[in-house]
């Protein structure tokens, strides 16, 4: 099963809960940043519903041990391909800086990031009023509504100032994958009847990536556990109704540390 590149689809799954919130923030960085630009009261809407799904997750868990955990295991990596001849070694340096520069940055944070922001008055009484589904009603959400109907660069402007407060772990978060993926190895593997298993040693891989064709209409169905991970492809039908792919063929699996 080959096709162009342009017509594949790339599925990215974590195989762990860290790496499942790097992909999830990585994405909430990404969209909030496309969203501030689009600039209408519903893209704008959208950014401060990912403002407060921020805080929130930065609240409920010790994320920062994490980041910490995770550059320290990059930085340990790296290190060991100092003496290797085939590495650049000028370009190794850069990221070894980079990355201690994140990790001080890291261990510097005091409390439970994006909590400051509550301090300011709109956004506190916003994030109560957000917790409501009919939150862009004017009874309901009255200040969020008249926020909508601002200036455009005067909302841009304040949203952008509320996402610096996460400027530094989502550079943290986008070093650490950039990393991930440019050290991916790929590898064509075969499906039988539609399935796929792998034994891997305890977080070996912190995530991997399916292509698949786009024409084929299959998407992948994985399950972890700590010695293995299985793969059932699934098939849309013209009525959106998923049935088992049952087919031998082989497609592009990559594994990344």
């Amino acid at each position: 099963m080959t096709t162009n590149k342009k017509d594949n689809i790339l599925f990215e799954i974590p195989l762990n809960n860290r790496a499942r919130s790097l992909l999830r923030l990585e994405r909430i960085f990404k969209e909030t940043s496309r969203y501030i630009e689009i600039a209408t009261p519903s893209a704008h809407y959208y950014v401060l519903k990912q403002i407060f799904i921020l805080i929130e997750f930065f609240d409920r868990g010790d994320f920062k041990a994490e980041i910490i955990k995770a550059l320290d295991k990059e930085i340990a990596y790296f290190a060991k391909l100092k003496n290797n001849p085939a590495v650049d070694l000028s370009k190794l340096q850069v990221f070894i800086k980079q990355l201690d520069q994140l990790n001080r940055w890291a261990k510097t944070q005091r409390g439970k990031l994006g909590n400051q922001l509550l301090k300011d008055e709109f956004l506190a009484a916003a994030q109560k009023r957000l917790n409501l589904p009919s939150a862009r009603l004017s009874f309901d959400a009255p200040n969020v509504k008249l926020f909508l109907t601002m200036d455009i660069d005067y909302r841009k402007k304040r949203l952008r100032e509320w996402m610096k407060t996460f400027k530094g772990v989502q550079t943290t978060i986008e070093v650490i994958l950039r990393l991930r993926r440019e050290t991916g190895r790929d590898e064509t593997v075969f499906a039988e009847d539609g399935h796929y298993q792998e034994e891997m040693k305890k977080d070996q891989y912190q995530f991997i990536a399916i292509t698949l064709p786009s024409a084929a209409l299959i998407y992948p169905e994985v399950s972890t556990g700590s010695s293995r991970f299985s793969i059932h492809f699934k098939q849309l039908d013209e009525t959106l109704t998923s049935q088992p792919f049952e087919r031998w063929f082989d497609f592009q699996l990559t594994r990344y540390r």
